[in-house]
């Protein structure tokens, strides 16, 4: 996995290699400089008019380095540095848009207020620049974006292209800042790799995968002389007689991510549906009682409903489930994750209200002595609203609820995004792929099929979300590339895992 760091975290790596690895702070400027420099050639002859805006710090001295070499390789290039403007209106009194490319080197990774003033002029400058055609490359962080949320601090910089240094940042993969980012490239300046080892950068920085094939890496292995119980039996108890489907993508999706057997738990009528689309999968009537230790890992909750019979199943399958912990079931035989998804996370969150249980921190006390460590909830932003009763209002930037979870849960939170976050114990993970074509209904039964089936085959659950995740989205992408983002269904998300799968053992 790679790194994914915060301004603190960031910030620190810079200081440990200048102070602890004695690398001069002005190599690494020419070295940034040069990273940048190597983008716009890549892109651009010397013909193209260039124009750096450059801030007082750090970045702006990369803009400026930039600027020298850009034109010791023939290009015209003016520069512009804040420190010599007089007047906030400079900016908008400059009508010159005829730029192939504008470097915004304003701020760097230590914004944390509103732009204000005269850089308040020149990022909307920029973004006129950009209006008229030319082609916006941002030093390390689009200017206005918080390097550590994501969030845009008032206003900021639209960039075509960022160049990074060392390792990204969250503000680069979150929204709304990945969306204001364009295409991110990460350049090596020879930042010591030690400092992040760093107790409080290790408590601090989130994870990610450098490209989704690299996360299929974490597949559990298959072995020749296996069989179906080799894999896991994963229990699905999902669906209800007005939303089947659930328990159709749900199931087929755990089947294709690699599970050796799936058994539906639902009505007469969703079996009825299942047996015709997933032939493959064992029936059982919800209305039967079952034990969940005889399965590998368990997924509940995906178009269930919020009927009495519901709420029945969502009790008897946590309670099972906690019995099944105690009685610490040998590991060969035993039951090894349960994943709380969709209606089951509004029953869970219904019950606290029952209980009394309001405030956020009290709610979380209570999921976490209620359920063992191995649980994975995988809510959007209006379940997680309901589970841990936050306002809706809350959810600018989801770092915020993930950074609260991450020092206070055992369990595994998969909080559904444009960029899904995974959270653990003091484990961060950030999801860049899938599209918006994903924003369909049913992909979250997919992703809650995909995430039970790697940990009904031996993940542990943290790794297994992770995977999990980043495979759904990889399949995402594959389905746009065939449907485009206004086609794309759950069902074509499920049938791109087998796809998705075969690259990775090909």
């Amino acid at each position: 996995m790679e790194y994914i760091l915060d301004a603190w975290s960031a910030g620190y790596v810079d200081k440990y290699t200048i102070e602890e690895c004695n690398v001069l702070g002005e190599v690494l400027m020419e070295r940034a400089a040069q990273a940048l420099v190597k983008e716009i050639v890549k892109r651009h002859d010397n013909s193209a008019k260039v124009l750096c805006v450059a801030g007082k710090g750090n970045n702006g001295g990369d803009a400026v380095v930039a600027a020298g070499l850009l034109r010791e390789g023939g290009y015209n290039v003016e520069i512009i540095e804040i420190k010599n403007v007089k007047s906030k209106d400079y900016f908008e009194e400059i009508k010159d848009y005829g730029y192939e490319v504008v470097v915004d080197g304003l701020f760097g990774i230590g914004l944390n207020k509103p732009v204000q003033g005269v850089y308040l002029s020149a990022v909307n400058y920029i973004n006129r620049c950009r209006e008229h055609g030319s082609k916006v490359y941002a030093v390390d962080i689009a200017s206005g974006i918080n390097s550590s949320t994501g969030e845009v601090m008032g206003t900021c910089v639209n960039a075509d292209y960022t160049v990074t240094f060392g390792y990204k940042k969250v503000g680069h993969v979150v929204y709304p800042g990945k969306e204001y980012t364009g295409k991110l490239s990460v350049h090596d300046i020879g930042f010591c790799d030690k400092a992040t080892e760093n107790t409080e950068v290790v408590n601090r920085q989130g994870y990610g995968f450098d490209n989704p094939y690299e996360a299929l890496k974490y597949l559990p292995e298959r072995k020749s002389d296996s069989n179906k119980g080799s894999y896991g039996k994963v229990l699905v108890v999902a669906g209800c007689d007005e939303m089947p489907g659930a328990c159709i993508l749900a199931s087929k999706s755990a089947l294709r991510s690699g599970c050796g057997l799936v058994t539906a738990c639902s009505s007469e009528k969703v079996l009825n549906a299942v047996v015709v689309a997933v032939p493959e999968v064992i029936l059982m009537n919800s209305n039967r009682e079952f034990q969940i230790e005889k399965y590998s890992a368990c997924l509940i909750g995906p178009g269930l409903g919020k009927s009495f019979q519901s709420k029945m199943l969502v009790e008897n399958v946590i309670l099972n489930y906690k019995h099944t912990e105690e009685n610490r079931i040998p590991e060969d035989k035993g039951f090894k994750g349960l994943v709380i998804d969709a209606d089951a996370i509004n029953i869970l969150a219904e019950k606290m209200n029952e209980l009394g249980i309001y405030e956020r921190n009290e709610r979380l006390e209570y999921i976490e002595s209620n359920l063992p460590d191995n649980t994975v909830f995988t809510p959007h932003k209006k379940e997680l609203s309901r589970l841990f009763n936050i306002s809706m209002d809350e959810f600018d930037s989801l770092i915020y609820t993930a950074q609260w979870l991450r020092n206070r849960t055992n369990k595994v939170f998969v909080l559904k995004d444009a960029a899904t976050i995974v959270v653990g114990r003091n484990k961060l993970y950030i999801n860049q792929t899938g599209n918006n074509g994903m924003s369909t209904a049913g992909a979250g039964d997919v992703l809650a099929g995909i995430i039970v089936s790697f940990i009904a085959q031996q993940s542990d659950v943290f790794t297994a979300a992770c995977v999990g995740v980043c495979l759904h989205g990889h399949a995402g992408d594959k389905a746009r590339d065939k449907y485009s983002e206004y086609g794309v269904i759950a069902g074509d998300i499920s049938d791109a895992i087998a796809e998705v799968m075969y690259a990775a053992v090909k």
